[in-house]
């Protein structure tokens, strides 16, 4: 009797998610409290009517529709189609056991599939299925079903985290002779589960009426208050439409962006005419020190000039408008004082540039410089040989401007991420997103000028913020080569020497500078320390903020796609609650707004993970030359708004305070370093490689030191080596 029900519970579980991943208001804590938390939860009789209508249309019971709608709830919440519930069952289907006093209780493993798109209709007969299915198999005690799946499961991780009890109004029953009897209820204050719904029938004409218990070291009262509030939406709209699918019922009524940066002014002038302005006004202050020597405002401006009209001499620049399109020039240099006088000629001979990092595989720099059409490339002698169409930089020859007339509307840059299919993607950027950006932060770091420091690759944005915070606020631009920005002792070396305000970088690229320096302030700027392109931990800012109490802690985020970054965390500023993890991705910069999307891309209410999207200036333009990409990843704004909205792909969840927190990707993509790293072009520059047949990449490591390992399969008969495999890699 019990094996051939124990096997078929074991089918019935089989795959089974690792955890139900709902969204907490803190994290599961290595010691749970289980200390419970009670409100009051009750279905009002009209629409519990309509529930006890629908569940005998369908053939079935009320407690099918209202696990249903549960079932429609988690999925929501926890961002998958597979989702398992609990359910005391009385445990008395055998006759013998109706009159026999005890506990027969027994617990029902109720797994909903939501997959396809179901109606309100569909869901509740998967259910009713599931259900009858269950009854059919029960008696099995849990222990020996939980024998049987959670070795496969994640360890720690229950079986199931929530509970829907549904059973009819306790009533005395008739006296027995010579015995009293009364109904008790039994408080208990420690919780069994995450969340247990607890619902009494009243029967016909009458509510649902109970609790919902959940645990108290993991939501606050206020996000339990708001997911009953959706569960009661759910319920009704099932039971108003149940031939709509049931994810495209509202949990809640929309109101805009989650997240709204404030209405400000746009710049209208491009970054170039912005920066010919410092020229004009402080000509002799110091704009650039790099390796090979400094610049003031006046030669910077004049170097870069020059850089301008030697471009429209060569046909690669835009002399006049209109134009049918943006002229692109490629940027091949190392650090120095030539590469700021190269962008900003570029953008003085009215075209937009592409930055090439030459450390980059002469292939890899070929297919950017072929995706984005440019014109030419800047670079020096020693360079030249990666691209096809070099252009030498030159000692200046015409230090006038360039009557060439620019908008913030023209194409600034195309950068290129990662892409999953072996093609990186080159997103188009134009003035008015990094404009907007930068004038947001800048107000944020306050009067100026200062120094700012970039140890970064500038082929990447995450050393753009550094780079034009200087440039845009009057300040000095530091460019430091590849050794010195990760060697420890050169890096804190240069600090000591030279008087950095504000620095931009990658945690883990902090974490290995102040390891191996041996001295953590020694690797810090003055005033303000930016963190981004990966999570950052807390355990890092608070060791920052031991050793420079006075230093401000800045975080950013935002994709390439959306202008460098559109969300900023000053971390002085973070909840106490919040402040365990990673650092919440911040506040929306000015004129940026943000939604979260369910997987059709409706917007969702505070508290519900989904896909962050991103509205307003600093949303490129899309991908060049890839309009299918384009396509699936800027989309009409949710709200309804003229423009287009970028989908990140990151899983974030905002809290009613606003706070934002990262969960996760829907994708491969990782990051590496604070680069965006698509384990899918790799393997395919892996199979690419003579003499492998097949190959498989993954990340290792947490996220401070993570890298990316492979699998190859070599072609049969054919040697093959690590080191011929990393060689033809580079």
């Amino acid at each position: 009797w019990l094996a051939p029900r124990l096997d078929r519970w074991e089918r019935r579980l089989a795959g089974l998610p690792p955890a139900l991943e709902l969204p907490t208001d803190r994290p599961e804590p290595a010691e749970p409290r289980w200390e419970s938390g009670v409100l009051p939860l009750e279905v009002p009789a009209e629409l519990a009517g309509r529930v006890r209508a629908l569940a005998a249309a369908a053939g079935g019971s009320p407690f099918m529709v209202l696990l249903a709608a549960l079932q429609a709830l988690l999925s929501r919440l926890a961002g998958t189609d597979d989702v398992l519930v609990g359910a005391p069952s009385a445990g008395r289907d055998h006759p013998d056991t109706e009159a026999v006093v005890g506990c027969f209780l027994d617990v029902l493993l109720l797994r909903g599939d939501l997959g396809g798109d179901p109606t309100g209709r569909e869901l509740i007969g998967r259910v009713r299925e599931e259900v009858l299915g269950a009854f059919g198999d029960a008696g099995v005690p849990l222990e020996r079903i939980v024998e049987r799946i959670v070795p496969r499961r994640r360890p720690g991780a229950p079986l199931y985290q929530v509970q829907l009890n549904v059973h009819g109004v306790a009533v005395a029953p008739e006296p027995l002779p010579g015995i009293r009897v009364e109904v008790d209820y039994t408080i208990v204050r420690s919780a069994k589960f995450d969340l247990n719904l607890d619902l009494a029938d009243a029967g016909a004409g009458g509510p649902f009426t109970g609790t919902v218990e959940y645990r108290r070291d993991l939501y606050d009262e206020a996000t339990v208050e708001r997911f009953a509030r959706w569960f009661l939406a759910l319920l009704d709209g099932i039971a108003a439409g149940p031939d709509r699918p049931v994810a495209a019922l509202p949990l809640a009524l929309a109101a805009g962006a989650l997240l709204a940066g404030p209405a400000a002014d746009c710049d209208e002038e491009p970054l170039h005419v912005r920066v010919e302005r410092w020229a004009g006004r402080t000509p002799d202050a110091v704009a650039v020190v790099a390796p090979d020597g400094t610049l003031t405002y006046a030669e910077l401006d004049r170097r870069a000039n020059a850089v301008a009209h030697r471009l429209l001499a060569a046909g690669a620049g835009r002399p006049s408008r209109p134009a049918a399109a943006d002229p692109v020039v490629g940027i091949l240099l190392d650090p120095g004082i030539g590469y700021p006088a190269a962008v900003l000629g570029v953008l003085k001979a009215g075209a937009a540039y592409l930055p090439i990092d030459p450390a980059f595989p002469p292939a890899r720099a070929r297919a950017m410089a072929a995706a984005a059409g440019v014109t030419a490339v800047l670079t020096t002698a020693d360079l030249a040989d990666r691209v096809d169409t070099p252009l030498l930089l030159t000692a200046a020859e015409r230090p006038d401007r360039p009557a060439v007339r620019s908008t913030v509307d023209d194409l600034l840059h195309v950068i290129f991420t990662s892409g999953s299919t072996g093609t990186p993607k080159g997103a188009a950027v134009p003035h008015r997103g990094v404009a907007n950006c930068m004038a947001g932060w800048l107000d944020l770091v306050g009067p100026g000028p200062g120094s700012y420091a970039v140890v970064s690759t500038l082929a990447a944005d995450l050393g753009l913020a550094s780079f034009w915070g200087a440039l845009l606020s009057g300040g000095t631009l530091h460019l430091l080569d590849r050794e010195t920005a990760t060697d420890p002792a050169g890096y804190a070396a240069y600090l000591a020497a030279h008087p950095v305000d504000v620095v931009k970088m990658v945690p883990s690229h902090l974490t290995l500078l102040a390891t191996h320096a041996g001295d953590l302030a020694a690797v810090l700027p003055r005033e303000l320390l930016v963190l981004g392109g990966e999570a950052v931990p807390w355990e890092l800012v608070d060791r920052v903020r031991e050793v420079a109490p006075a230093l401000r802690v800045h975080t950013h985020y935002g994709p390439t796609e959306s202008s460098m970054f559109s969300l900023v965390c000053d971390v002085e500023g973070v909840p106490a609650d919040a402040r365990t993890g990673a650092v919440p991705l911040g506040a929306a910069l000015p004129n940026i707004g943000a939604y979260v999307l369910d997987r059709a891309g409706r917007p969702l209410p505070a508290g519900v993970p989904g896909e962050l999207a991103l509205v307003g200036p600093g949303v490129s333009r899309g991908y060049v030359g890839d309009p299918e990409r384009t396509a699936e990843r800027f989309v009409a704004d949710p709200g309804g708004g003229p423009g287009r909205a970028y989908r990140t792909g990151d899983l974030v969840v905002v809290r009613a305070d606003g706070v934002v927190r990262f969960l996760g990707r829907t994708d491969d993509q990782v990051k590496v370093r604070g680069h965006r790293v698509e384990p899918g072009e790799v393997v395919a520059a892996c199979r690419a490689v003579p003499g492998v047949a097949d190959a498989v990449v993954l990340p290792d490591g947490e996220a401070h030191d993570r890298r990316l390992v492979g699998w190859l399969v070599p072609q049969v008969g054919v040697p093959l080596d690590v080191a011929t495999v990393r060689a033809a890699l580079r």
